[in-house]
């Protein structure tokens, strides 16, 4: 019961009281953004406690690992409505917005653009980035470059996400000697036992490459690309609804991509 009363609080901001129409907006101009850097941030914060509410009902014992996460995010998927009354299973839901890193890039048909996502997901541990605040650091220089150089509105929405979830998800993933949470690290220790590494050669594997991070922001961004909200600009859309599942569907991106 706990946990349900807990899972359906995460939920509070994104659904409307009875006696309370649904807020909504109609989108217009697709140079101008389409969403502000608070529901950005919200999304963020949604990624990480999506991750925490999953883990916090996982059976460790399961050895199907993708099953058993699968169940997990089913559960909390069952307990709020993504689709105005229809329900959708996770699967068939990040199918409709499946897009990967090349499907950012012709999205953004820009290449200073989407430098700012290859910037980003070049930064590992090294000399430069020794803990999370150090990358956290960077973020924000990358950022504030995004916004002085990036003009058009959408593009512009789609690097701010992809910063923003890749932020909160180190934090998630990094172990506590670097700065991070712990969670993710103590969750991947668990369920790999003996075969764990050490928690500098996880941090270096889930950070080069963007392995990790980078799973989580492109579900971000790609769920932000392939929703409603960018594939018809003249639509109707309750925000909260649609922010919750971008959040929803970075955090499973994430999960699978740690675990697997």
């Amino acid at each position: 019961m706990k946990r349900l009363l807990s899972t359906l609080f995460l939920f509070t901001f994104m659904v409307s009281c009875d006696n309370q129409p649904q807020e909504e907006f109609k989108l217009e101009s697709s140079s101008e953004r389409l969403i502000s850097n608070e529901e950005i941030e919200k999304i963020g914060s949604l990624h990480n406690k999506f991750l925490t509410e999953a883990f916090s009902i996982y059976d460790f014992s399961n050895l199907d690992r993708k099953q058993e996460l699968y169940s997990s995010f089913s559960t909390i998927e069952s307990n709020i409505d993504f689709n105005n009354g229809t329900k959708s299973s996770i699967e068939s839901y990040n199918k409709s917005i499946e897009c990967d890193l090349n499907c950012i890039k012709s999205f953004m048909n820009d290449d200073e653009a989407f430098q700012f996502i290859e910037r980003v997901n070049e930064l590992e541990l090294d000399g430069q980035i020794q803990n999370l605040e150090d990358l956290n650091i960077i973020i924000e220089e990358i950022k504030i470059a995004a916004q002085i150089n990036i003009s058009n509105g959408k593009n512009l929405d789609v690097i701010l996400l992809y910063l923003e979830v890749f932020k909160n998800s180190a934090d998630f993933w990094f172990p506590e000697e670097f700065g991070g949470s712990g969670d993710g690290y103590k969750i991947v220790t668990k369920i790999k036992g003996n075969n764990s590494k050490s928690a500098l050669e996880y941090t270096k594997e889930i950070s080069k490459g963007g392995k990790v991070l980078a799973a989580d922001a492109t579900g971000a961004a790609g769920a932000l690309i392939g929703g409603a909200l960018f594939a018809n600009a003249d639509a109707v859309i309750a925000p909260p609804v649609f922010f919750g599942r971008v959040a929803f569907a970075s955090a499973w991106s994430s999960g699978v991509a740690a675990l697997m």
